[in-house]
């Protein structure tokens, strides 16, 4: 099982490659469509192999893209049901900063369109991800936007969106993110992601993150994290 990691700037795209055909979990903003699927060919994985995009959530900077890359690869769209709404409207929904850093950013993102997507699959439980060729599941967490999801590979590894992000100049070292509609809520779920035993976290900015690291940023989360 192959995680490959296509960033342009501060934005992750995520490539699963299963035995029987390969995942692209988020797909950028509106415009990078193209580029994902350039970037898909220099990293050798064929486009055509490409079964199934997963958004972890409906923020433009991780879905406003997948109208485009759908179209572009001819495969579904998978996101969460209440977030699939966000999606249909083409916009962002209210976005909640956690820090100083994030009201600074609040208007500059929180405005963001994109082309609506009418036809994506809503996810409203844990889902098989192999009828997509990849080994492992899809699972409704909420806690970033109502219905975030997670795709847990059944491996000890994990990616989990922007429940958690690294860092701008440390990206192997996690941060709080900038917007969160429940920060405790996802602060309890990579907890048990990590009681778990999963031990390797890919997130939507920066990373991958260790389990370590992740649980040395969970410790110091009194009082909360600070921007960097």
């Amino acid at each position: 099982m192959q995680i490959t990691q296509l960033a342009s700037g501060f934005i992750n795209v995520w490539v699963l490659e299963g035995p029987d055909g390969a995942v692209i979990v988020d797909s950028r903003e509106e415009g990078d469509a193209a580029g994902i699927v350039k970037a898909l060919t220099r990293h050798d994985i064929d486009p055509t192999a490409v079964r199934g995009i997963v958004l972890t959530h409906g923020h433009a900077d991780h879905a406003g893209g997948a109208t485009e890359l759908s179209k572009l690869l001819d495969v579904p769209v998978w996101v969460g049901e209440q977030d699939a709404a966000y999606l249909r409207g083409g916009a962002n929904p209210t976005l909640l900063p956690t820090a100083g850093l994030g009201r600074r950013l609040h208007g500059q993102f929180q405005h963001d369109t994109w082309t609506p997507l009418p036809e994506a699959v809503p996810i409203t439980a844990t889902t098989d991800l192999s009828t997509l060729g990849v080994p492992g599941e899809v699972r409704l967490v909420g806690q970033h936007t109502p219905s975030s999801l997670i795709v847990d590979l059944g491996d000890g590894r994990i990616v989990v969106g922007d429940l958690v992000r690294g860092g701008i100049l440390r990206p192997h070292r996690a941060r709080l993110h900038f917007f969160m509609d429940d920060v405790e809520g996802a602060h309890r779920v990579l907890q048990q992601l990590i009681d778990d035993g999963d031990q390797c976290f890919y997130p939507g900015h920066g990373g991958p993150l260790t389990a370590k690291r992740l649980q040395t940023y969970l410790d110091r989360q009194q009082p909360p994290a600070s921007d960097g």
